[in-house]
């Protein structure tokens, strides 16, 4: 998207979207329809993941990986997948590509073992102040491909 400079898949628009939206498997141009869609399958994804989901446990940063892969791979081929390339938005670069590894290490062990695992009576609040915190979106939006636009 324009907001951003990267290259590759991750980085191409959608012909007809003016650029607004990345391109996809659906040929969607539109970014409210885009939006809406994302919206749905993240639903059904939390709806899988915390209401007929595994007992609680642990996550870890290849559970959440695999999240986003359930969540979007039936539009975008990039989901799921670690970010192998540099980014950045105006004159802000953010991590490079080949600091991500270290990067989740330690989102592991600050984040996701602190805040794991959920207890089931509060498994939405808990799964917000996971998947809702600023290190979670930083994980969707600068280590996964276009994750989180």
């Amino acid at each position: 998207m324009n907001r951003y400079t990267v290259s590759g898949s991750a980085a191409e628009c959608e012909p007809g979207s003016n650029g607004l939206v990345l391109r996809n498997r659906l040929g969607i141009t539109d970014p409210g329809v885009m939006g809406s869609l994302e919206q749905d399958l993240l639903l059904q994804l939390y709806e899988g993941i915390f209401i007929n989901g595994d007992e609680p446990h642990r996550l870890t940063v290849a559970e959440v990986i695999e999240w986003h892969r359930r969540w979007l791979e039936a539009v975008y081929p990039w989901a799921g997948k670690v970010r192998q390339f540099n980014l950045s938005k105006g004159n802000f670069a953010f991590a490079s590509a080949h600091l991500l590894p270290d990067l989740l290490e330690a989102f592991q062990r600050e984040q996701l073992n602190k805040r794991t695992p959920l207890d089931p009576h509060f498994a939405a609040i808990r799964a917000g102040a996971v998947l809702n915190n600023a290190p979670m979106q930083q994980l969707f939006r600068l280590v996964l491909p276009g994750g989180g636009d």
